[in-house]
């Protein structure tokens, strides 16, 4: 008796624990180079190099796929239900032309859910004038046709800002989008209350 009561003890509190940390993965790369990336202090924030503006940086450092941007970086991190904010910079190495665009690439999941990069992603190259960012191509397709990434949805698009072909192709871009983490799956909740019923039985029957 008394280790199938700590066995639903343990079984409820995993359950009320597994209910507010939601693991959410973060696939990303930018032709050239993503240059910070993390979840915002604020949702609406300015992303900086300093990583000044990220209450998480992104463990995987500085510029971490600047030597072959073709392979995606990936950021794995736990967040409590709430909208929460994630922001990158990127930069493109050389001057815009129709052989050299720069475009940034990313799919966030959690639970069942995704959010990719589309025009629903803002884009400034000031920090203060903040619009869409324009899409260019789905991953696979496009000038980017013959580089697939795997990790990363075929939904998703390379995102910039307007100019993008020619010469005056923006150099630095900052991107963000927010997602939103609601409360613990139907079936985290039905465990959670299967193991406080057993604590309840447990306790009447004692």
């Amino acid at each position: 008796m008394k280790y199938t009561k700590l066995f639903l003890l343990a079984l409820g509190l995993a359950s009320f624990g597994g209910a507010w940390a939601v693991p959410v993965t973060i696939n990303y790369t930018a032709d050239n180079s993503t240059i910070a990336g993390g979840v915002c202090v604020n949702v609406d924030c300015d992303p900086l190099s300093s990583f000044a503006s990220f209450s998480i940086v992104f463990a995987n450092g500085s510029a971490p796929n600047a030597s072959h941007w073709p392979d995606a970086d990936t950021a794995v991190i736990d967040l409590a239900p709430g909208t929460y904010g994630i922001a990158f910079v990127a930069d493109n190495f050389g001057t815009g032309s129709p052989n050299n665009p720069a475009g940034f690439l990313a799919e966030i999941l959690w639970g069942s859910n995704s959010n990719v990069t589309s025009s629903g992603w803002d884009v400034t190259i000031n920090g203060t004038d903040w619009v869409s960012a324009t899409e260019w191509a789905q991953n696979g397709t496009g000038i980017w046709g013959g580089n697939l990434l795997g990790e990363i949805s075929s939904d998703a698009y390379w995102i910039w800002t307007a100019n993008n072909f020619d010469a005056s192709t923006n150099v630095r871009a900052r991107f963000r989008t927010t997602i939103t983490i609601g409360v613990a799956e139907p079936g985290t909740l039905a465990l959670f209350g299967i193991g406080l019923l057993g604590l309840g039985f447990a306790a009447r029957r004692r």
